[in-house]
């Protein structure tokens, strides 16, 4: 394995985790919020994956045509 393509990869891993950090980090830490309910928590996962999933099939398909 090169240098450089182990460079790549670590670049990517980099940039792609603070991605996550600043897209998911809210949504991550509203649901941990002490208020919650066990059924609120519930219905918020799955509202969230609901979403994303959702969005994500539109955008794959907006690619797609």
């Amino acid at each position: 394995m090169s240098v450089a393509l182990l460079i790549t990869a670590f670049t990517m891993g980099l940039f792609s985790s603070s991605h996550c950090l600043f897209m998911c980090g809210g949504i991550a830490s509203a649901f941990s919020s002490p208020t919650n309910t066990q059924s609120q928590l519930y219905l918020k996962v799955i509202l969230f994956h609901l979403g994303r999933l959702t969005c994500y099939s539109a955008l794959g398909l907006i690619a797609g045509f």
